[in-house]
């Protein structure tokens, strides 16, 4: 029986990371890790990283939900924050490297994201970043037809793909900033995470 070979961390995950590697650094990570979904086609590999985005969504639709009935959050929060947050980003710069275009520039967060010690008096601003999510994943999902259908990945699903990476960036950031976080670092710490579970 031969030995698996040994996985080092992507080269880069060691250190602080800039906006600008992401792509690359994604690409090196998903051959490496995820093999299974990278051998599947475009139109697979598209499709699953817009059902990640909806989780990730049903996740922050639950955290709202709750700050709307002003009940504890701190267990979701936590999740939330270390790992579905990060995976916005992750699925941000998988889908960039599917469809090429220009990288977005690093997204600034809102100026109204302040953390409180809850969401409650956020609760508005939190709902309007929910429905900036809900907007640009409504524009992607509404190319999961089309991309059931074998054949190449045509323009206007680019088109559908390139418009909505910048603001869903935007929500990450200002996720991470309301929430006190360096978005990059979660990012970092995310990737980590999962390539220590996979050499396991």
């Amino acid at each position: 029986m031969s030995e698996r070979p040994v996985r080092r961390l992507t080269p880069g995950l060691e250190r602080p990371l800039n906006w600008d590697s992401l792509p690359a650094l994604q690409a090196v990570h998903d051959n490496a890790f995820h093999d299974d979904v990278m051998r599947a086609g475009e139109n697979y590999q598209m499709r699953h990283s817009f059902m990640h985005l909806d989780k990730i969504l049903g996740a922050f639709a639950a955290i709202v939900e709750k700050a709307f009935h002003g009940e504890n959050l701190d267990s979701e929060r936590a999740k939330f924050i270390h790992e579905r947050l990060p995976d916005l980003v992750v699925f941000v710069a998988k889908l960039h490297n599917l469809v090429g275009g220009a990288w977005p520039a690093r997204p600034r967060p809102d100026s109204r994201a302040t953390f409180r010690g809850t969401e409650t008096p956020n609760l508005e601003w939190l709902e309007l970043q929910l429905e900036a999510f809900e907007r640009n994943l409504a524009q992607l999902n509404s190319q999961r037809r089309v991309l059931m259908r074998d054949g190449p990945i045509g323009s206007e699903t680019r088109r559908h793909v390139v418009t909505a990476l910048a603001p869903l960036a935007q929500v990450a950031a200002s996720l991470a900033a309301f929430y006190g976080k360096d978005l990059l670092e979660l990012y970092r710490a995310r990737m980590v995470d999962v390539e220590q579970r996979k050499r396991r």
